[in-house]
This record gives C-alpha cells, sequence and structure tokens, in this order.
C-alpha cells in the first residue's frame, strides 16, 4: 500500500504524474480489450485531476479513495468495483470467487486484473530512453 495520491496542479511542468500516467494506460489497455472498466477508469482520471478522489496503490492496482459521494456513485454507476468486491476475486471463500482452472498460473491473470502487461507494470515515465 502506498501513501495516497493527489494531484498536484503546482507540479512542475517536467515532473509527471505517475498516477495521472499509469491511470491512462490502464484506460488505454482497458480500451483495447473492449473493458467496461475503461470509461470507469477515464471518470476516475477526470475526477483526480479535478481533486476529487486520491489514488491509493495496492500491490500494484489503483483504488479510488473519493472525496465526495456523488462523486463515488458516478463512479460505481460507470463500472467501478468496490474494494471489496475486487478483493473477492481471490478469496476462495468469497462467493464471487474468481479461481483459477487447474493449470492456470497467476501471472495469466496479472494483465486482467491491472490492464497493464506486466513488462510495463513498473515503467518509469521519467526514463529518457
Amino acid at each position: 500500500m502506498t501513501e495516497l495520491q493527489t494531484f498536484d496542479p503546482l507540479a512542475p511542468e517536467n515532473v509527471v504524474d505517475f498516477t495521472a500516467y499509469k491511470l491512462q494506460r490502464c484506460i488505454e489497455a482497458y480500451h483495447l480489450s473492449g473493458s467496461e472498466q475503461a470509461m470507469a477508469f477515464e471518470h476516475a482520471l477526470s475526477l483526480y485531476y479535478l481533486g476529487k478522489l486520491c489514488i491509493e496503490w495496492i500491490e500494484g492496482h489503483p483504488f479510488a479513495i473519493v472525496l465526495e459521494k456523488d462523486a463515488a456513485q458516478a463512479l460505481l454507476d460507470k463500472g467501478a468495483i468496490r474494494k471489496k468486491a475486487f478483493d473477492s476475486r481471490m478469496d476462495p471463500d468469497s462467493v464471487d470467487f474468481e479461481g483459477y482452472e487447474d493449470g492456470d498460473e497467476i501471472g495469466a491473470h496479472n494483465q486482467e486484473m491491472t490492464g497493464i502487461p506486466e513488462e510495463d507494470e513498473n515503467e518509469n515515465p521519467n526514463d529518457s530512453e
């Protein structure tokens, strides 16, 4: 878990907001896969820029900490899921458990959850390669 990430409109232009960058990468990946989650991520990014939500990163997954009830409902309406529902995907005791088939590897499901290929997961947008 990381500190809550908030948008800083006063940051110098040469500083990349990694949270905004990674959310944009999630949006692109979800659009390519045709996932409805793209709209939720687009709305979350807009709310992030407006200062209406913070992002908490847990094990590489972004979780919105919404500061207004209306904004939270708008995210849910656009396809966002609650953290409890996300956590239940990996809990074998949960009714919503989406377990692995025999022979599946955990890595096969990583991209499905973040929308970012594993090799790009820790990509630093400040690298000038």
